[in-house]
């Protein structure tokens, strides 16, 4: 029959030392690779692209006239119905 054993923490924890140093992984991680160094460089042009051909500078006419109020439709119907409509399925709405 097998006996199951209560592992607290000394049991759990002791044996061989598993503790690793981390300095050489570290360091093998702080450096970016050519694909990163290339994707970086390819952010930076579409930074300079952007902000220099006065995409993110304010508007001389300032902000558009629209109307931004929500339409409200005629005929007040649940999404399946919308749906249905739609797609030339229609019913009659009671």
């Amino acid at each position: 029959m097998l006996q199951v054993l209560d592992l607290d923490d000394d049991l759990l924890h002791s044996g061989a030392n598993f503790e690793v140093e981390n300095d050489g992984i570290d360091a093998e991680y702080d450096k970016i690779g050519e694909e990163g160094t290339k994707v970086i460089h390819q952010m930076l042009e579409m930074d300079n692209i952007i902000k220099n051909c006065g995409w993110t500078d304010a508007s001389v006419d300032g902000l558009p006239l629209i109307d931004i109020s929500p339409v409200q439709p005629e005929i007040p119907q649940n999404a399946s119905s919308w749906d249905a409509s739609s797609t030339g399925q229609a019913t009659a709405v009671s």
